[in-house]
Formats: C-alpha cells, sequence, structure tokens
C-alpha cells in the first residue's frame, strides 16, 4: 500500500513530529531524533520513549523513518572521523531502537579524495 508522508521537525519535543504528521494528513514521517548537526546526544529520558510510544499507537502513523546526523561520513579515510562516525551511528540505532523506529536514513559519505573502492571499503 503506497504511503504518504513528509520530514517533520521535532522543534518542541518529539512527539510534536507526529502531530506535524498528522496536521498535514501524512501516512508516515521521516524525523530526527537528536541534533542532526552534533555528534552526540544527551539520552532519552524513559517519559519521552513512553510518550513518543503512546503518540505514535494514536496517530497511526507508518513507517516512522528517522533520518541520521549529516556529519557520519563512513567512507572517510580518516580515522577519527570514521571512529566518530561508528559511534554515532551507534547512538541513533540506539535511538531508533527504544523509540520503535525501524528505518534509519543515512547517507555513505564522501572518500575525500582516497578514491572510489577505498571509500566503498
Amino acid at each position: 500500500m503506497p504511503r504518504l508522508g513528509a520530514h517533520c521537525s521535532t522543534s518542541g519535543g518529539l512527539v510534536t513530529a507526529l502531530d506535524r504528521g498528522v496536521q498535514i494528513g501524512a501516512d508516515s514521517i521521516q524525523l530526527f531524533t537528536k541534533n542532526n548537526r552534533q555528534w552526540g546526544a544527551r539520552p532519552l529520558k524513559p517519559e519521552e520513549v513512553a510518550e513518543f510510544h503512546a503518540r505514535t499507537a494514536e496517530t497511526g502513523l507508518t513507517p516512522l523513518v528517522s533520518h541520521a546526523t549529516y556529519l557520519l561520513n563512513p567512507a572517510s579515510p580518516k580515522s577519527d572521523i570514521w571512529q566518530k562516525t561508528l559511534d554515532a551511528l551507534r547512538i541513533e540505532i540506539e535511538r531508533c531502537r527504544d523509540l520503535g523506529i525501524a528505518y534509519l536514513v543515512l547517507h555513505p559519505g564522501a572518500h575525500t579524495g582516497s578514491g572510489l573502492a577505498a571509500g566503498i571499503e
């Protein structure tokens, strides 16, 4: 069944993205579970997770999709960037798991001059 959705802002809290999705008549939404321009994230509070689950059930929006931080670069030849990417990706995956979000979008990054084969590796 085709779904129609949009990327919805979480300004004001994670559940606001769900409410915005309902307001625009979406079937599905994409959101950031954390600041999209920072490596780390504050831990999710249990009450925040519970509220998100409850509101997800109320809205019926499905599937939910998260977009990872723009900083991730899994193709980077720089070991410090690659390690930061892995650490941040772990955070993204854990947040999706905790919130019941089945899909996570991320970009493959840029090899920054090391070559296509190295970037893919």
